[in-house]
């Protein structure tokens, strides 16, 4: 296949090995063919990306190599706040809170302890497949439908006819449409990963959507015993 892998790099993991201890890097083609008008689906992606470089937003999705792990939280820039399920304890799910040059851990459901800012797997799992890339390659319309009064267009990279690739295989992405047909922002995406220098995958999907809620540090002292709460809601929006 002619595709190339490139992109972001995970650094770190939060809380212990996670999903193999892979670093992931998004699957991406060779991009000299990229359209250069602004209604070409990479165009509208990359403006899609572009709106949600900014402002909090939901998360939430799986993440699977060797087993499948629950990701959900909120994603601001590069602060984040998010858990995971399974955790680094059986029987706890994980819950990382990152703020600019502070970081918390919850491992045990209740005790908060300092972490460090370079721990950001679960953040580069659940923000690589909506960070902007300048070297966008095309993608390929896969159809249109209705989702709560909102235009969702699915998308798909594209790949040459003659190669033979399960198109499920393959990077693709839901936008949601304002009534002009302008992205609002990414709905849903399926990004496969891959480990830079090896040739495992790590399959996510992932639900977004804009929130008002800001990401706040643990209420209390961090040596102070915390219930573990749910960051997000559990409505789904694909």
């Amino acid at each position: 296949m002619r595709f190339v892998l490139i992109c972001l790099v995970a650094v770190g993991s939060l809380g212990g090995s996670l999903v193999g201890g892979a670093q992931p890097a998004a699957a991406s083609p060779d991009n000299s063919d990229v359209a250069t008008v602004s209604s070409a689906p990479e165009r509208l992606l990359m403006a899609a990306m572009k709106k949600m470089s900014t402002g909090t937003w939901k998360v939430k999705g799986t993440a699977t190599f060797k087993k499948t792990i629950k990701l959900q939280g909120r994603l601001a820039g590069r602060d984040f706040d998010l858990t995971m399920d399974p955790g680094s304890k059986p029987g706890f799910p994980l819950r990382g809170i990152v703020i600019g040059d502070r970081a918390w851990i919850c491992s045990d459901g209740k005790t908060w302890r300092t972490g460090s800012t370079d721990d950001r797997m679960i953040y580069n799992l659940t923000h690589t497949p909506i960070s902007p890339d300048r070297n966008m390659p095309p993608f390929e319309e896969v159809g249109r439908e209705q989702r709560k009064g909102a235009t969702w267009l699915h998308i798909r990279l594209k790949v040459p006819a003659e190669e033979k690739v399960d198109p499920k295989s393959l990077p693709q992405y839901w936008l949601v449409l304002d009534a002009e047909g302008a992205p609002l922002y990414i709905g849903h995406a399926d990004m496969p990963m891959v480990t830079r220098g090896s040739t495992d995958v790590t399959l996510c999907s992932f639900d977004y959507a804009p929130t008002t809620k800001e990401i706040t540090p643990p209420s209390g002292r961090k040596e102070k015993q915390q219930t573990l709460g749910s960051p997000i809601d559990d409505e789904t929006h694909r």
